[in-house]
């Protein structure tokens, strides 16, 4: 097996990085990272899935085959997702959970040259900003419909504010 003396663990949470697009996946990307560079990565990514009645974003653990030795590094990260076992964890939860396993958050926040750091915590502003993205992606992966609001079906509107609002209270309940 390859030797992981020096490397660190760490995580980068793309969705909440300056440069996150809303046509990028959904996704928390993790692994080893070595002081003198390289390492191996690993993703958490969340995909639609279900009927048109009732769907929902899973997450999906992908791992490059050149990764595999480094995920038998992280026993207690796979104990701690067995414990959850069959729930759809958030990207958040994910974090906390990467946290509690000793990785290091290595996201990119705010912009290099930024005056004004943006707190790690989502403003209201950016917890509706990345539910509004991350829903529409779902709907376009699933459906295949445009990303502007005016071409969506009505009953599909309908659909986006609900999960919209319920992605909103879970935000703020936390």
């Amino acid at each position: 097996m390859k030797d992981f003396a020096g490397y660190k663990r760490v995580f980068h949470w793309s969705t909440k990085a300056w440069y996150h697009r809303p046509e990028f996946e959904r996704d928390v990307v993790f692994g080893t990272e070595h002081p003198d560079g390289g390492g191996f990565e690993m993703a958490m990514r969340w995909h639609a899935l279900g009927s048109d009645a009732q769907w929902s974003a899973v997450p999906r653990l992908e791992v490059f085959t050149g990764s595999w030795a480094a995920l038998a590094t992280f026993p207690d990260l796979l104990q701690a997702l067995a414990e959850v076992d069959g729930q759809n964890v958030t990207e958040a939860e994910f974090c906390d959970m990467l946290r509690r396993c000793g990785f290091e958050d290595m996201t990119e926040y705010t912009r290099p040259g930024d005056d004004v750091a943006q707190a790690e915590t989502p403003t209201i502003n950016d917890l509706a900003a990345s539910a509004v993205a991350g829903i529409l992606a779902d709907l376009t992966d699933r459906r295949g419909i445009a990303h502007e609001w005016r071409q969506i079906e009505p009953d599909i509107q309908a659909e986006i504010v609900q999960e919209w609002r319920r992605i909103i209270r879970e935000a703020l309940d936390k």
